[in-house]
């Protein structure tokens, strides 16, 4: 019986950290230059307007050639932006640079595009942009 409660309570135990380590890496966090600073995919578009939301993400994609659909965005600690040709290579290689600012908590400048920093949780980071009546929502995984 011993045996059985303690292995019980040892999965529970278990369980219960697991979930609450989940949790916290899901909670948001401040953006900071510091903790911005990474690789990012991109991983989701969305557009919202007055009559709803569309996943385009696959449409997006389509419309770049197929080597520059797995670049990637790099945000370095000197503030410099890189779009990286990464996966399949482009011929000539596609990767160029440019700069990024962070404004404050809420905003972000890449590329001398404004975005606005919808969430941020140290691995994904959410942006949006405004483009007339509807919104852009761009979702970055950091690698």
């Amino acid at each position: 019986m011993k045996k059985l409660l303690i292995a019980f309570s040892a999965i529970v135990l278990l369980v219960s950290s697991c979930k609450k380590d989940k949790d916290e890496a899901a909670a948001p966090i401040t953006p900071t230059k510091e903790n911005l600073v990474g690789t990012y995919k991109t991983t989701k578009i969305v557009i919202k307007s007055s009559q709803g939301e569309a996943d385009v993400t696959n449409q997006m994609m389509q419309a770049f050639e197929v080597c520059d659909r797995d670049n990637l965005h790099k945000l370095n600690a000197d503030n410099t932006y890189q779009w990286v040709d990464a996966g399949t290579k482009c011929d000539p290689e596609s990767s160029y640079s440019d700069s990024w600012t962070l404004t404050n908590s809420t905003t972000i400048s890449i590329d001398a595009e404004a975005y606005t920093i919808k969430s941020f949780n140290g691995t994904v980071l959410e942006l949006s942009q405004n483009m007339g009546t509807a919104e852009t929502i761009y979702t970055y995984t950091k690698q």
